[in-house]
């Protein structure tokens, strides 16, 4: 299982918009160039973003894009849904086509674990918040800036 180049790509674009938006929308020219990413994949990302209403925008020159929600609102498995969809571990429960590869409950002795495997990254990645990775980014700056100055 691995996160798309959609998912990762699509919550570094959230997170430097919760980063750098305050009063006004961050450009995709910005987002783009702090995070290395074409302007045409983010206008791909922030279409699906802001059909979700995670993201608003503003036309013009001074135009660009703002968090829909508080940094403390949107969560990781939010974004990374909205992107990749639903995150399975494997297709015993349902596949694209909609067809089961399930055995059943009754004979299947690994379908716990994938619930309980399940259950814990959602707890990760609905338990983490936009705001919970700025914080944690901020920390991480800091202690490599104390580090750098203390070994000078």
């Amino acid at each position: 299982m691995q996160i798309s180049t959609k998912g990762r790509y699509g919550l570094r674009a959230v997170l430097e918009l919760a980063r750098s938006s305050g009063d006004k929308p961050v450009s995709t020219k910005e987002i783009s160039q702090k995070q290395r990413i074409t302007i045409p994949y983010l206008e791909q990302l922030f279409f699906r973003l802001k059909h979700k209403g995670f993201v608003k925008s503003v036309r013009g020159a001074q135009g660009g894009y703002f968090l829909a929600k508080d940094p403390e609102d949107i969560s990781v498995g939010d974004i990374i849904e909205c992107l990749d969809g639903p995150i399975e571990f494997t297709d015993c429960k349902a596949t694209s086509d909609g067809h089961s590869t399930c055995i059943g409950p009754e004979n299947c002795m690994a379908i716990s674990f994938w619930d309980d495997l399940k259950a814990s990254l959602n707890e990760k990645l609905y338990g983490t918040s936009l705001a919970d990775l700025l914080d944690d980014f901020k920390k991480k700056k800091m202690r490599m800036k104390e580090g750098i100055e203390t070994e000078a």
